[in-house]
């Protein structure tokens, strides 16, 4: 019994499909409002939205998750649980956990939906992509499930046949969704417009470029030219006059021609600066800062590296970070475990590591102020070494030690000494003053 009975709400009435490659949930999507229907290979090919999106999925996919258990209000990672590998390493024995997260981002951020079939087998599981075109979500009186169509894969040969998946099986992430808590909403629906306008400039620049700045004059004849004369004045045109070589060379017409140059209009100098502004609002789909699409680049300093991880942390991928977490806490996670403070984490550390010089400075300030260990200095700084350096190293921090006890004590004999002559100070004040008195 997985947790899906934990989360899962029992309904009554008939049967109900969501068909997940159909509308928003397909690879053709089409804009209700706009009437544009574009797909992810169109999509994918505006160079901006494939580095978005390739930021957003690479950063999540590289990030291990690990299981972790909270005792005594300290987080602990589970070392020997099965799961970590298949979270962190290889999801099965091809896919690697990296292509599965980043290709179910990407769905996800496309799509709305993503899909990762759980093979169980025993205590040992896998997982497995699931292209979001051959599910259909469907649901009766016990909740939802799904129905996976048979589809063929890149391997010669092989072909997945068609399935019955119950709801605990397959790990479900969703986001924008509407109307019930299965179906999305991704970038190919609600940004159609948008991705529409970048590929006809991309379509117009390279056609202008190919076509329009290969014409840079009209030459009329006011006469006409009849038979193969045309054609000659051509050919001549181009064996003396095209190409690098014959750049310069002045053009002399025999007979009665008129000479008429061209050149881009202002209209078409001005797609390229129109062409920053439709990727300027690609990075605000992504809620991603601009200038990590080469746009204002004076934005981002190698001064401020961490901050900028940071603000990408938290403003762009934090969102796709808990739907991921919460997607395996739900799916890979009993009942029992959840209420034993059992939980999926990604580890974040990685991103927001400082720059070499303010790591190690950071870390050597911990081990001055007594907070970490060499090993643990060393762990952080990714430095490694034998077995005798570290001993070295140990004997060194425990003279250190030592030290600072020591000067503690004496920080503390020397306390008592002062409090005892001023106490010593007092009793003769208090004598003379007694004395005077009498």
């Amino acid at each position: 019994m997985g947790i899906s009975d934990f989360f899962r709400n029992s309904v009554s009435g008939e049967s109900q499909t969501f068909n997940m490659s159909e509308d928003s949930a397909s690879d053709n999507v089409s804009s209700s409002a706009s009437n544009v229907t574009i797909d992810e290979d169109t999509a994918m090919k505006i160079s901006a939205l494939y580095q978005g999106i390739n930021i957003i999925c690479d950063t999540i996919g590289a990030m291990p998750i690990y299981l972790y258990r909270e005792v005594d209000g300290y987080q602990q990672i589970v070392t020997d649980d099965k799961r970590n590998l298949v979270l962190s390493l290889m999801s099965n024995q091809t896919l690697s956990a990296l292509n599965l997260k980043r290709t179910m981002l990407k769905d996800l951020i496309l799509k709305g939906n993503a899909y990762a079939l759980i093979n169980r087998t025993g205590d040992n599981i896998e997982l497995e992509y699931i292209p979001l075109d051959y599910v259909t979500v469907k649901k009766d009186g016990t909740g939802y499930y799904f129905e996976i169509q048979s589809f063929t894969t890149d391997v010669l040969g092989e072909k997945m046949e068609k399935r019955i998946v119950d709801y605990s099986d397959m790990i479900v992430l969703i986001r924008n969704n509407k109307y019930n808590s299965i179906k999305g909403q991704g970038l190919l629906d609600y940004a159609a417009l948008t991705l529409d306008m970048a590929t006809e400039e991309t379509t117009y620049m390279s056609n202008l470029f190919k076509n329009g700045l290969s014409a840079k004059a009209i030459l009329n004849a006011k006469n006409g030219l009849k038979g193969n004369l045309k054609d000659k004045l051509k050919r001549d045109l181009l064996n003396f006059y095209s190409g690098s070589a014959n750049a310069g060379k002045m053009l002399v017409l025999e007979g009665d021609f008129d000479l008429k140059s061209l050149s881009l209009t202002p209209a078409d100098i001005r797609l390229i600066e129109n062409k920053n502004f439709t990727i300027t609002d690609i990075a605000r789909y992504l809620n991603i800062p601009k200038h990590l699409l080469n746009i204002d680049r004076q934005q981002g300093t190698y001064s401020n590296i961490t901050q900028e991880r940071l603000q990408l942390l938290q403003n762009t991928l934090l969102p796709y970070v808990i739907v991921l977490e919460n997607a395996c806490n739900q799916k890979l996670l009993t009942e029992e475990e959840l209420m034993n403070g059992y939980y999926f984490k990604c580890n974040t550390a990685e991103m927001l590591k400082l720059t070499p010089e303010d790591q190690a400075k950071y870390m050597l300030d911990l081990y001055a102020a007594g907070v970490v260990t060499v090993d643990e200095v060393r762990a952080a700084l990714n430095l490694s070494g034998d077995s005798d350096t570290i001993a070295e190293l140990k004997n060194i921090q425990l003279v250190k030690n030592q030290m600072q006890q020591n000067e503690l004590k004496v920080d503390e004999d020397q306390n008592i000494v002062d409090e005892s002559s001023e106490k010593q100070k007092e009793d003769v004040i208090d004598d003379k003053t007694k004395g005077k008195e009498e």
